[in-house]
């Protein structure tokens, strides 16, 4: 975050992008690059995106896992853990057991 930038611009925006229509997202995308949509740069501005957005969403899964394991030691279940986003039983456990191992060794996304 920049001086000039507040704390709320970024996160006005980065809700705007969260909550975007996927076919609003796609011709964002399309229109936001500066290469003729037929070139091999537009190929590789595309695939730059995916691995940012990949990084990103590999972020996410971790700070989900850590929420659901607070959650588990805060007097949920794991399973009731899980239901709060639609998980099944088995899946939820899993996930809070991935936490448990990477709180262990201290594993961060970044």
């Amino acid at each position: 975050m920049s001086e000039e930038e507040p704390a709320w611009v970024q996160r006005k925006g980065f809700t705007a992008v969260t909550e975007m229509e996927l076919e609003m997202f796609s011709e964002i995308a399309e229109n936001n690059s500066a290469w003729n949509i037929d070139s091999p740069a537009h190929l590789r501005y595309l695939d730059r995106l995916c691995w940012v957005w990949e990084n990103q969403l590999k972020v996410l899964r971790y700070l989900r896992r850590q929420t659901m394991l607070d959650l588990y030691h805060g007097g949920f279940t794991k399973a009731e853990a899980g239901k709060f986003i639609n998980l099944k039983r088995t899946r939820a456990h899993e996930l809070i057991e991935q936490a448990s191992e990477e709180r262990l060794q201290r594993q961060t996304p970044f």
